[in-house]
């Protein structure tokens, strides 16, 4: 069945297809749901903007009581902030700003404290994880999941290096970083603006926040137990207050870190809470 029938076929459900020469793509996928690991799966992929993979298999929960559909939304994690820089790089591309100017241009209290070092903290400084804020020690837990929360953190932190000089992972300050940037020059959530200038234009089933629609179908993320929860409260309440820079990474991230939380599926956290299908990424 090619491609155009199975979409001009609208009498029966979408099934998992492959352009001809990709069998050795769908092999190896239904390999690794054979292998007992994967709770559900999903894999698309466009060549010179033609659909040529579109697969999905297993169940949506670990009770594995409901098959996993063409439309299953999940979590992103961390491919989030692909979502949010593109926002940004579509404001700049838009001439409402530029890579080089400073974070200060737009943010005026960002530079509150350590006002000198971090006047020079460009938008391509914070693009490229060289911002100097991988992890803040003026993060509270929980601070991830409260946007004012999370920007008066970044107003308050002094750098841990001068912008420019290193590259640092900024696992779950980008978002905010990235995202408060959005919001001053376009006065819109990066939530917001994703979908007006992406997903709804462009018709992508994928969002920087989890919407209604996709609530319904919702795949639900496993390993959200209690041994899970007490792990992530000794990050984020012991183990962050000793040590350096790397312990404090997930300060901000309390005791509901986990895509299968409401406090997660409910909060504007532009480095992590990107909900959406696979043929939407």
């Amino acid at each position: 069945m090619n491609e155009t029938s199975r979409e001009s076929s609208v009498s029966s459900p979408p099934r998992p297809w492959v352009a001809p020469g990709f069998e050795p793509v769908r092999a190896a996928f239904e390999n690794i749901q054979r292998g007992g690991d994967e709770l559900g799966n999903a894999l698309s992929i466009y060549l010179e903007g033609r659909r040529v993979v579109d697969l999905w298999s297993g169940h949506t929960s670990p009770k594995r009581r409901t098959l996993w559909q063409h439309d299953s939304t999940v979590s992103i994690f961390s491919v989030t902030k692909s979502l949010t820089a593109l926002c940004l790089l579509h404001l700049i591309d838009r001439g409402l700003a530029k890579l080089d100017d400073t974070v200060e241009t737009y943010w005026p209290e960002f530079t509150r404290v350590d006002a000198e070092a971090k006047r020079k903290v460009t938008l391509r400084h914070v693009l490229k994880h060289q911002a100097g804020l991988p992890a803040l020690k003026t993060n509270r837990p929980g601070d991830v999941y409260k946007w004012q929360r999370m920007v008066s953190a970044l107003e308050t932190a002094s750098l841990i290096w001068p912008a420019g000089t290193k590259t640092a992972y900024h696992a779950i300050t980008f978002g905010h970083l990235t995202g408060e940037v959005i919001r001053r020059i376009s006065g819109k959530f990066p939530s917001a603006y994703f979908e007006e200038h992406f997903a709804t234009p462009i018709g992508l089933d994928l969002s920087i926040k989890l919407t209604p629609d996709q609530r319904r179908r919702l795949a639900t993320c496993d390993a959200d137990s209690l041994k899970s929860r007490l792990q992530v409260a000794k990050s984020s309440y012991i183990l962050s207050y000793l040590g350096d820079w790397q312990t404090r990474y997930f300060r901000p991230c309390g005791t509901h870190y986990h895509p299968s939380n409401p406090r997660w599926q409910n909060a504007e956290a532009p480095a992590l809470t990107g909900f959406g299908t696979s043929d939407g990424l």
